[in-house]
C-alpha cells in the first residue's frame, strides 16, 4: 500500500531534484506513538493544493530513526534539501539581520533549517524551543513503475 507523506512546495521541489533525502516529523506522544512510515514503505508526495501542479513523486523509506530535534548535524541539515551557505562577511545577512555577518556558515545553515522548522511548528508542542523528539526518515525517490511493482 502507497502512504500519502505532506511536504510544502519547496521541500517538493527540493525532492525532485534530488537535494532532499531525509525527512523530521514530531513524535507527538512518545510513551504511545508508533511511527507513521516504516523502512520499505512507498510514499507519495502531497503538497498543499494552493501550489503549481507537479508531477507525482514516489519515495521509498530506507532509513527510520528516532533524535532530538537539536541533535540534527549539519550533515543532516543539508540531506534536509537545505544547501550549504557560503557568507563572506561582506554583505548584509538576512538570517542574522546585519549589515557585516558575524555568525560561522555552519550556524547560518542551521539557522535556515530552524527558520523552516519555525515557519510550519512554531505555535505548538514541537516548536524548536522546546528540542522535542522526532522521527527522522531517510528516504530515495523511485519510479512510478517501481511504486506500483
Amino acid at each position: 500500500m502507497i502512504k500519502r507523506i505532506d511536504f510544502t512546495y519547496e521541500m517538493a521541489l527540493a525532492i525532485h531534484s534530488c537535494a532532499k533525502k531525509q525527512t523530521r516529523r514530531p513524535i507527538k506522544c512518545e510513551r504511545t506513538q508508533q511511527p507513521k512510515y516504516n523502512v520499505g514503505d512507498i510514499l507519495v508526495v502531497s503538497v498543499p493544493t494552493k501550489s503549481p501542479p507537479m508531477e507525482r513523486i514516489f519515495l521509498c523509506v530506507k532509513d527510520r530513526r528516532t533524535e532530538r530535534l537539536h541533535d540534527i548535524s549539519i550533515a543532516d541539515i543539508e540531506r534536509e534539501g537545505f544547501e550549504p551557505i557560503e557568507c563572506d562577511g561582506d554583505e548584509y545577512c538576512s538570517l542574522c539581520r546585519k549589515d557585516v555577518c558575524d555568525f560561522s556558515n555552519d550556524i547560518l545553515h542551521r539557522a535556515r533549517f530552524i527558520e523552516t522548522w519555525q515557519d510550519i511548528y512554531r505555535h505548538s508542542d514541537w516548536d524548536w524551543h522546546k528540542n522535542p523528539k522526532v522521527w527522522v526518515y531517510t528516504f530515495e525517490t523511485i519510479t512510478e513503475e517501481v511504486a506500483f511493482a
